[in-house]
């Protein structure tokens, strides 16, 4: 089963690329309905921007940690080399970092 390192991490990875899209284009369904107030001119304020990033954000957070939580004790559980876990680990922290910038660009930038 060790051998396999790299099929396994590519099924990770690729599981959690789904993930991280859909809960952009969620996300963006989310903002997209926020911003359909006409008695704000189609606008959020910035706070509301801010809300907006850190409610979207934040359960994304937790949900991505639990998802490396369950990629690491998977993992370790299968006695993986090292360097395989924490190019897996780097790879779900990159899919984060790249949610984390396309939300910020489109609630606080506006795109």
């Amino acid at each position: 089963m060790n051998r396999f390192h790299k099929i396994t991490g590519f099924l990770f990875f690729g599981i959690n690329l789904c993930f991280i899209w859909v809960s952009t284009k969620i996300a963006e369904i989310v903002v997209a309905l926020s911003r359909l107030d006409e008695s704000k001119g189609y606008m959020l304020t910035e706070a509301e921007e801010f809300m907006l990033f850190l409610v979207i954000s934040i359960p994304m957070l937790l949900i991505q940690l639990l998802f490396l939580l369950f990629v690491f004790i998977y993992l370790k559980k299968k006695l993986y080399k090292k360097s395989s876990i924490i190019l897996n680990l780097v790879a779900h922290a990159l899919l984060f970092s790249w949610f984390v910038f396309s939300l910020y660009q489109f609630t606080v930038n506006g795109y």
